[in-house]
């Protein structure tokens, strides 16, 4: 059980520490109109579909760039890897074969 304490811990402040770091945006809301937009066209006019799917686009886009960005300027490099390398019981693939 001691194991996994230090693990929670760091991954609590980590979430902190990301939730601190994340910037706000308006593409989930674009994306939401987007298929709103998209399904509100089948029903009325095809015209309605194409701007949906021209919004979800444009937010698919915009989401993803801004996850990019914040990846390259390293404001995610606070984030614990699963694999951190120090041989511990969290490391992928290993399992804690000493009895305490």
């Amino acid at each position: 059980m001691s194991n996994d304490a230090p693990t929670v811990e760091r991954a609590a402040d980590a979430l902190e520490n990301a939730e601190e770091k994340v910037r706000p945006t308006y593409a989930p809301a674009a994306m939401a109109m987007g298929v709103m937009l998209l399904l509100w066209g089948v029903v009325t006019h095809w015209f309605m579909s194409l701007v949906g799917a021209a919004m979800i686009g444009w937010a698919l886009f915009t989401w993803i760039n801004e996850i990019r960005i914040c990846a390259t300027v390293g404001q995610a490099s606070s984030l614990p890897s699963e694999n951190d390398g120090d041989g511990d019981a969290d490391d992928i693939g290993e399992r804690s074969t000493t009895s305490e």
